[in-house]
């Protein structure tokens, strides 16, 4: 949606987010496919290979969160879908070309979790940085709102904050967590949708 409406309204920050979504979409396939119910990704499918993946998911998110609210319409000329789409393909790519990682990823993986099964302080660490980073991005959006008055922002700040507190969840409540997840996603959708449409039209 993003890619085919830069062309008429050369948009950084929705190519971006667009790119950004395609990531998050990619990294999110690899981790339901990682699963062991599905038939081998690769390697043998495990639980912790699946989750592998959706920390990776949660530490890429938040700071491309971030680098979009600081992108404008025509922030960077340097930017064009081309090189956005190259870039999103290598990002999401990097997992295959380090499957060979994954073995060893697999092994040392276990150390996030401490010996009763809880999260350790890496884990933990690493959810709270996401989160710190994730709530900066949507007071930067709140901040942009305020300015421009543009209405459609709303959408992606209710979105990041319910992806934040899906991410206090998750590991209490993990299927609360998700349909969590999948709202902020569908209203991060909305925001985007509605700025391509207003701006296509």
């Amino acid at each position: 949606m993003t890619w085919f409406a830069y062309s008429q309204n050369q948009n950084d920050h929705t190519l971006f987010m667009g790119a950004t979504f395609l990531i998050i979409g990619i990294f999110e396939l690899f981790h339901i496919l990682s699963y062991p119910f599905i038939p081998d990704f690769f390697t043998p499918n495990s639980i912790q290979k699946a989750r592998i993946f959706s920390d990776v998911v949660q530490v890429i998110i938040a700071p491309l969160f971030l680098i979009s609210a600081y992108l404008f319409k025509d922030t960077l000329r340097l930017l064009n879908r081309n090189i956005l789409l190259i870039s999103a393909v290598i990002l999401s790519i990097l997992p295959f070309i380090t499957m060979y990682y994954l073995r060893f990823l697999l092994n040392e993986y276990p150390k996030i979790y401490s010996s009763e099964g809880g999260p350790s302080e890496l884990r933990v660490s690493l959810i709270l940085s996401s989160i710190l980073i994730t709530l900066y991005a949507s007071y930067l959006y709140a901040k942009r709102l305020q300015l421009n008055k543009d209405k459609d922002i709303i959408n992606l700040i209710y979105g990041f904050n319910i992806i934040v507190f899906s991410y206090l969840i998750m590991n209490i409540l993990e299927f609360p967590g998700i349909l969590l997840k999948g709202a902020g996603f569908y209203f991060a959708y909305l925001a985007l949708s509605s700025i391509v449409y207003r701006i296509t039209i």
